[in-house]
């Protein structure tokens, strides 16, 4: 495991899984009382920062066609994507419990708006 990332980089990458994943739900549901929209703003900004920190890139400058390429190999995938950032015992955590390929969808709708 790594040492502990910059705080600003996981902002970053919150804050641009936020755009992402609002792409793909009404405006009204894009909040942190929604748990469709928390869960998949988590898993997105996991593949951003993970993608990001293997590169030496900012997760604003991740493209979006890899961030989908990663977000549709599925939970499993991003587990391992978060190994490096967390340790093996707190990727377990990553594996919410969202339909498959939400995440993906929103990156795709994400894509289309661009």
């Amino acid at each position: 495991m790594k040492s502990e990332p910059p705080p600003e980089e996981w902002s970053r990458a919150l804050t641009r899984a936020g755009h992402i994943a609002a792409a793909d739900q009404p405006l009204v549901l894009c909040s942190d009382r929604n748990w469709d929209f928390v869960g998949i703003r988590a898993i997105i900004a996991v593949v951003l920062h993970a993608l990001a920190d293997r590169t030496g890139c900012s997760p604003d400058d991740v493209p979006l066609l890899e961030l989908l390429e990663h977000c549709e190999r599925g939970a499993r995938h991003v587990r391992e994507l978060a190994v490096p950032l967390v340790g093996e015992q707190l990727a377990v955590s990553v594996a919410v419990d969202l339909p498959p390929g939400w995440a993906a969808r929103a990156v795709a709708a994400a894509m289309s708006a661009a």
